[in-house]
């Protein structure tokens, strides 16, 4: 099943694991130094995910007993078995969709909708692993990248005016892709004007296809997604697991950070696509295989080199962070390769990479720079971007702060999808390292590199570190390519009983992962009664913006409960975010005469309240008696608005607009109706 090589220089101690413990437990212990570094630092959801770390090499030492060098003989399935799981395959698949549209809510997605998908990811898996049909096996790859745009644009029959990620999205939106569509030519004077490869695309697209571009700009990434799974797909291929690479591209589809990048979209959403392109690409380029299967691949070399310049270069002009972290993955990778197989690394082809990534970075630089004028702040742009704990208080925004208020045992569930890839990954690292496979050692490396940054992270608080970026590399680059050896372990070791215990871990991932909080809170089966903030817009914000533009006067004062919304929407008017006290009620004795005050139904489990401003908030996290998840616990909080304080404020206040979920209040010095 797998590629076997010659490392014993680095890997002696590794061959003998099912005689020598020392190494597993070696890893155990480590694995528990970091469940209690993040129980020490209050991150429960890490700390529930290293219990699964060692949860998977706890399986592994107790199976590996009677491991053996030989693979175990491959289930066939009769001709008719591939037709039943086509059949309940399509049954499942067009019951999502209905159920979606006819039963499901607006504004929500409920536990039968991710069980359909459940159902569709297991059925494809046995399918992969058992059927031997050619058809059949040419035809699951293009079964599954339908199931993952069905996945990825389920979003859009629940939230039908989309969902976005913080501010971000509107800042995107509004300050550089219209003015494209107006203008014709990308607007100066913001930090992504020097990133504009995304938008520029999406306005291409908008002009070609006549699409609203807002819409666009909201959907091509469910599209780039889906293709990064072919990619996926075609690297476990490449590994020596045939047979298994489309449970690696169902294990990619159904990770929740998969899904929320390509939900909720802002730059990010586009470049993590492009870093997957890069690192396939650079491994076809670098990393050769013994037995020549992919010569035809190499075979066509130029053409790989022409399509990585242009990889690099848009990625470059797309995303600072991602083409920082992806020139590191890279860079990373290639060491790991040379040191495993000396001989055979192709050194020759990665310094070509090397300096082609160094060469189009300096020339964006200069594009930056005008030419060298100001290329100090070349590097003030990166600096800040990655690594001022300013810029990561913008890029956390979108982070679920509920973690701390909730339950564990809640917390601990909504790792779960999670937690069970990196319990397979754990057993298919320590796997993949016994076969000597050099595919797994590199993603082990790359794996284990962002974990460790992302433990820092936790602590330290630096975008560079975010660890809602960073574990979105750890699941496309390291995590789902070794769980799908975990699964392979499995099989190999327990047979037909390996086989239905994988399956039924593939019907589960999908309703633990894409029904958790990072998935998005707005579709989360998990958030228990903990507040969040509302990524999307309902009928009722589009009307009540309308009026709020059609009546209400220029340079007023307007408090809201997602105040950084409506900043994007209307510049002639001052938004603040709704001031709250102490017992989590609005304080409208802050309030001034002449100020307005919009209160959302739908926010009363949406607004974000701030205990200190951002500045102090920001000199207390530098301070080092208080930690990111302290600060954030202490100084971050998100309250409930329910429907009995919204009466109280619409009697204290001049109630002058409603549209049964929006109400909007007036202060004035004595009361009177404006009818």
């Amino acid at each position: 099943m797998t590629d076997t090589i010659d490392m014993e220089h680095v890997l002696e101690i590794s061959s003998k694991l099912s005689v020598n413990k020392s190494f597993l437990y070696f890893i155990m212990f480590t694995s528990f130094t970091f469940f209690v570094l993040f129980l020490k630092l209050k991150s429960y959801s890490y700390a529930s995910l290293t219990i699964y770390i060692m949860l998977g090499v706890f399986i592994f030492i107790t199976a590996s007993k009677k491991l053996t060098q030989s693979s175990e003989s491959i289930f066939l399935a009769q001709p008719t078995f591939s037709y039943v799981c086509l059949l309940i395959f399509f049954i499942n698949f067009a019951f999502s969709i209905a159920y979606l549209i006819f039963f499901e809510s607006l504004y929500s997605k409920s536990l039968w909708y991710y069980f359909f998908i459940g159902i569709c990811t297991s059925v494809l898996f046995i399918a992969s692993v058992l059927i031997e049909d050619d058809f059949i096996k040419k035809l699951l790859p293009y079964l599954t990248f339908l199931l993952n745009l069905n996945i990825l644009f389920s979003n859009f029959i629940v939230f039908p005016n989309g969902v976005y990620s913080s501010g971000d999205t509107h800042y995107q939106i509004y300050n550089i892709i219209l003015p494209i569509v107006e203008n014709g030519y990308v607007p100066s004077g913001f930090t992504y004007s020097f990133f504009p490869i995304h938008q520029i695309l999406v306005v291409s697209l908008a002009k070609i296809t006549g699409i609203e571009p807002v819409f666009l700009y909201m959907s091509v990434t469910g599209l780039l997604y889906a293709v990064s799974a072919l990619f996926i797909y075609s690297l476990t291929n490449r590994a020596g697991a045939s047979r298994f690479g489309i449970t690696a591209m169902l294990l990619f589809i159904t990770a929740s950070t998969t899904f929320y990048h390509s939900t909720h979209v802002y730059q990010f959403s586009y470049a993590l696509p492009l870093g997957i392109l890069l690192m396939y690409i650079t491994m076809v380029l670098t990393i050769t295989d013994d037995y020549g299967k992919n010569r035809n691949l190499l075979q066509n070399r130029t053409s790989w080199v022409m399509i990585y310049i242009l990889a690099i270069g848009i990625i470059v002009w797309t995303h600072q962070f991602t083409s920082t972290i992806i020139f590191i993955l890279i860079v990373l990778s290639w060491v790991t390769n040379y040191v495993i197989s000396k001989n055979n690394a192709n050194t020759l082809s990665f310094y070509s990479v090397f300096i082609l990534y160094i060469v189009i970075l300096f020339a964006h630089w200069m594009y930056i720079s005008s030419v060298f004028s100001s290329l100090v702040r070349v590097f003030d742009v990166y600096c800040s971007s990655l690594f001022t704990v300013e810029n990561y208080q913008v890029a956390s925004s979108s982070l679920n702060s509920t973690n701390f208020l909730r339950p564990l045992w809640l917390i601990f569930i909504d790792t779960s999808g999670r937690g069970i890839i990196m319990m397979l990954g754990s057993m298919g690292c320590l796997y993949g390292i016994w076969k000597k496979n050099k595919y797994v050692f590199i993603w082990f490396i790359i794996g284990a590199f962002i974990w460790t940054l992302t433990s820092f992270g936790s602590f330290i608080k630096m975008p560079l570190l975010l660890g809602s970026r960073l574990l979105t590399f750890f699941d496309a680059m390291s995590i789902v390519f070794l769980a799908t050896f975990g699964i392979m372990f499995l099989i190999e070791r327990f047979g037909t009983k390996g086989l239905i215990f994988c399956s039924i871990l593939l019907l589960i991932i999908p309703v633990f992962s894409l029904g958790s909080t990072v998935s998005g809170s707005e579709t989360s089966l998990f958030v228990g009664d903990q507040p969040y903030v509302k990524f999307y817009d309902t009928d009722s914000d589009l009307q009540y913006r309308t009026w709020i533009k059609n009546t209400v006067p220029g340079n007023s004062n307007i408090w809201v409960s997602e105040s950084w919304v409506l900043q994007y929407l209307d510049d002639l008017r001052v938004y603040g975010q709704l001031p709250i006290n102490d017992q989590d009620q609005v304080a409208d004795n802050m309030l001034k005469i002449g100020e307005y005050t919009v209160l959302n139904k739908h926010d009363s489990i949406g607004l974000r309240v701030k205990g200190i401003s951002e500045r102090d908030q920001i000199e207390l996290v530098r301070s080092k008696n208080m930690s990111t998840i302290e600060s954030q616990a202490s100084h971050v909080r998100i309250t409930k608005l329910d429907i009995s304080e919204i009466k109280r404020v619409t009697s204290q206040l001049e109630h002058i607009y409603s549209n049964g979920e929006t109400n909007i209040c007036l202060k004035w010095e004595r009361r009177k109706s404006l009818d």
